[in-house]
């Protein structure tokens, strides 16, 4: 580590060299439910191991909170990686959700889903 000349302002610049500079964070989402952790959870897990992905992705429950930690080599990939896994904890929340009343709405007032024989039977024209 040392530094490396002047720039053109004058103003020195550090540059690291030899170091490995990685960028970390981690995040606790708290749903307050347990269910519903558990639920987002297991909806985002395969999110965390997509291809190309320069960030490594570790989440776990405890109790209704979900912790994820985001390790990545720049803090432009950390950026990158922590707006994914809220877009898509916030969307596994979200349907999550709307399932919820769907399925209180359907309880009071003794409506289903239309069959798929139903749907399957009638003729495309």
């Amino acid at each position: 580590m040392g530094w490396k000349g002047e720039g053109r302002t004058g103003v020195r610049r550090l540059r690291l060299e030899g170091c490995p500079v990685r960028a970390r964070a981690r995040l606790k989402f708290d749903f307050g439910d347990i269910r519903r952790a558990e639920c987002v959870f297991r909806a985002v897990l395969p999110e965390r191991d997509l291809e190309g992905s320069k960030s490594d992705v570790r989440m776990f429950l405890k109790g209704s909170c979900l912790y994820v930690e985001v390790d990545a080599p720049t803090t432009a990939a950390l950026r990158a990686a922590i707006n994914s896994m809220g877009r898509w904890i916030a969307l596994a929340d979200e349907m999550v959700g709307r399932c919820e009343k769907w399925k209180s709405y359907r309880r009071r007032s003794g409506t289903s889903l239309p069959s798929s024989s139903r749907r399957s039977s009638r003729r495309r024209r």
